[in-house]
């Protein structure tokens, strides 16, 4: 996952180039000019469902069931 400050990313947009097999933009090669020509920084994510995301049936109910687990969580446990 990238995040962006948006100046940041407009002015590495400008020196990418489309030189590869494909003749495709790569963000990560936005990233490379940035890290190259400024700063970036990485982030620790606690919690890797926090990411998670599905193309498929199967990954959207795995997502359902880290849902519903957060929030058995944090029920109250009644007396």
């Amino acid at each position: 996952m990238y995040l962006f400050r948006f100046d940041a990313l407009v002015e590495a947009l400008k020196h990418i180039e489309s030189n590869n097999a494909q003749g495709e933009f790569y963000l990560t090669d936005a990233a490379l000019w940035l890290a190259e020509h400024g700063s970036v920084q990485t982030m620790l994510i606690p919690n890797a469902e926090d990411l998670m995301g599905f193309n498929t049936p199967d990954e959207l109910r795995a997502i359902e069931q880290s849902v519903r687990r957060r929030e058995r969580a944090m029920r109250p446990l009644r007396k």
